[in-house]
């Protein structure tokens, strides 16, 4: 495990790198464990005051074989143009978003807390240089890549057949990916029953009012400038305009 030293200034360079739009040149990528890679999310999460009162409102959480999460700084509405500064290489991202209308009590009683549902993006950038290249330990400190979350227009969440579930990503008026069943988990809500249980050891419980986005269909390489729109059939659309 790496030292509590060595975490600080890892957890201070990403922070800088935060602040001034400029990458860090990573001199070693440690052998990070887990437990390090979220230690390092908490400690630049409060190096930025990200989340005053300790609890964020929303969270990153997917993957496949491993689960990995991140807590989120903002989420904003479609329609919007988000300011990147200083990032290199830009991907857009087709994800599902979910919301809680209570809080859960368990991992054995968060589907039960799920109230609504959107289209969604995320913008996937880094703090490092060719941070899309660094070992995956890497990137989960480095809030696992995200640079950005809108989301669209909630409607009341509802399984359904995720397998037929079809969508399309599109830059600057360009359909660029046509997706059906693609999620990395084959549903969108299973992330959740692991993330109960992750926030709590790491922020406290999740809370009713918590959004959380919850893994990739779809994906393209963007760049300032472009247009991206994403929709989900029978869910709803969401756009963002990326600008520097």
């Amino acid at each position: 495990m790496t030292t509590p030293e060595r975490l600080d200034q890892i957890a201070r360079h990403l922070a800088d790198a935060w602040r001034s739009g400029r990458a860090w040149t990573v001199e070693q990528h440690d052998a990070l464990t887990p437990e390090d890679s979220y230690a390092i999310q908490d400690r630049v999460a409060r190096l930025l005051e990200w989340f005053p009162d300790g609890h964020p409102r929303a969270w990153k959480a997917g993957g496949n074989p491993t689960l990995t999460a991140a807590p989120l700084a903002r989420v904003q509405a479609s329609g919007t143009t988000w300011h990147l500064h200083g990032v290199g290489d830009i991907v857009a991202e087709a994800e599902i978003s979910l919301r809680l209308a209570r809080s859960p009590r368990d991992a054995q009683d968060v589907h039960a807390c799920i109230g609504t549902m959107c289209a969604s993006i995320e913008i996937v950038a880094t703090r490092m240089k060719n941070g899309l290249k660094a070992p995956p330990a890497w990137k989960t400190a480095d809030q696992q890549l995200h640079a950005g979350s809108v989301m669209g227009t909630e409607i009341p969440f509802a399984a359904r057949d995720w397998k037929q579930q079809r969508g399309t990503l599109a830059i600057n008026g360009e359909i660029k990916v046509s997706f059906e069943g693609t999620h990395p988990n084959g549903d969108p809500a299973y992330p959740l029953t692991w993330l109960v249980d992750h926030a709590r050891a790491r922020t406290g419980a999740l809370r009713a009012g918590d959004a959380i986005m919850t893994g990739a269909w779809a994906l393209v390489a963007a760049n300032i400038g472009d247009l991206v729109e994403v929709e989900f059939e029978n869910i709803g659309r969401v756009s963002v305009r990326l600008a520097g």
